[in-house]
């Protein structure tokens, strides 16, 4: 007698189960017909992130006339601020503040400005969508989420410790990060 009754189908292994790298979704970033054209007439070039790639680009205009596009990688990075000579970004846990080295009229490989990190302050996973800087020169950021308040300690234990992204640090010092969107903040 035979028996061809159907079989359930074999569950195959994961790609990480066979020690394999899944394979990454493809990120592509076109421009419209005329993009770059605008963009050298403006003398402008633009940043933005993208959360959910992980990235931050650069996009400004070759010498030749062509696009160039400069993006780097950075966990959930969302905010971002940008003056002449100084960037700030938020990622999942930090904001980042980075300088330009250029001088005025300076370039290398073609670049008129290179953005180096100067500062990396830990801040929890605060979800920072929004950064700036106020008129005192003073950091400040927009989050949705954050942790929960602490919980009061026992009698004469004195003031719970700061939460997770509350600036420890007095306003106008030169290690003052701000804080805006917090109830706990100073």
């Amino acid at each position: 007698m035979n028996d061809e009754s159907p079989s359930a189908p074999v569950p195959q292994p994961s790609p990480q189960a066979r020690g394999e790298t899944p394979a990454q979704p493809v990120f592509e970033l076109t421009a419209s017909r005329g993009f770059a054209g605008w963009l050298a007439g403006q003398r402008s070039s633009l940043a933005f992130t993208t959360y959910q790639a992980g990235k931050v680009f650069f996009i400004g205009v070759q010498p030749d006339g062509r696009l160039s596009i400069f993006e780097r990688t950075l966990e959930r990075v969302m905010g971002l601020h940008a003056s002449p000579s100084t960037l700030y970004l938020s990622t999942l846990c930090q904001v980042w503040r980075f300088e330009n080295v250029l001088g005025p009229a300076q370039s290398f490989n073609g670049y008129d400005a290179v953005y180096t990190p100067r500062e990396s302050r830990v801040t929890g996973e605060l979800d920072v969508h929004d950064i700036a800087v106020d008129s005192g020169g003073r950091v400040v950021f927009l989050f949705l989420g954050g942790p929960a308040p602490p919980e009061p300690g026992p009698p004469g234990a004195g003031p719970p410790a700061a939460p997770c992204g509350a600036d420890p640090d007095p306003p106008g010092s030169p290690g003052d990060l701000g804080c805006l969107g917090y109830e706990h903040c100073p």
